[in-house]
């Protein structure tokens, strides 16, 4: 029963998360082609998507706590510190000062993600293949995400204003990766925090029978 529900969780949690980039995707393409800065243009540093990316973001770091309190030892220090690393990027999204090299302390946030994704995976080693595999999802949603901006160094397609198709499918692409990036990496940390938790839970019970 308890292994269904898992299952049945990060079932609607997944479909939450692709149905969420899905939305997004089609209301910037929907409103922004025809009108820049809606409110929902992925692009815009104050809009409906940034609030979203934050509050994934503020998950994450949340889940990262509770997976440190139903941990122990070395466990519960990675996981305590990986709460700290995805804490600064949340900070640094809600002041709009985001994973992006042009931007103030771009390169810190970039590592510090980078960091807390190669974290996560050390959390997850001996995870069942779902959850490794959710957490390696993340890692090349967001490294994929983290280089599409280089583009526009390589190729000069990518330097046009915006309002024309090409930046704003490169500008779709990235968000959606960015989102679903840390969407992954939000499930994976709150799916291990409730195995670790329920690992503890019949480790107590058996020891509490033979006691």
């Amino acid at each position: 029963m308890g292994r269904d529900g898992t299952r049945r969780r990060r079932g609607v949690a997944l479909v939450t998360i692709f149905a969420i980039a899905a939305l997004q995707t089609l209301l910037h393409l929907e409103l922004t082609l025809a009108q820049l800065d809606t409110i929902f243009d992925l692009g815009r540093s104050n809009g409906v998507p940034d609030l979203v990316s934050t509050m994934t973001l503020a998950f994450a770091s949340v889940g990262a706590t509770a997976l440190a309190l139903r941990d122990h030892g070395i466990g519960r220090a990675v996981a305590a510190a990986l709460a700290g690393f995805l804490g600064i990027p949340t900070l640094a999204d809600a002041l709009h000062d985001g994973p992006h090299p042009t931007r103030p302390h771009g390169l810190l946030v970039v590592a510090l993600a980078i960091a807390a994704v190669g974290m996560l995976l050390m959390v997850c080693r001996d995870a069942p293949l779902s959850m490794r595999s959710i957490a390696g999802a993340s890692f090349l949603a967001l490294a994929l995400a983290f280089a599409l901006p280089a583009l526009e160094r390589y190729d000069h397609r990518f330097e046009r204003e915006r309002g024309d198709p090409i930046p704003e499918y490169q500008i779709v692409a990235k968000e959606d990766l960015e989102f679903l990036g840390w969407g992954f990496v939000a499930l994976a940390l709150w799916l291990e925090a409730e195995r670790r938790g329920n690992r503890a839970r019949r480790y107590n019970a058996s020891f509490s029978s033979t006691g």
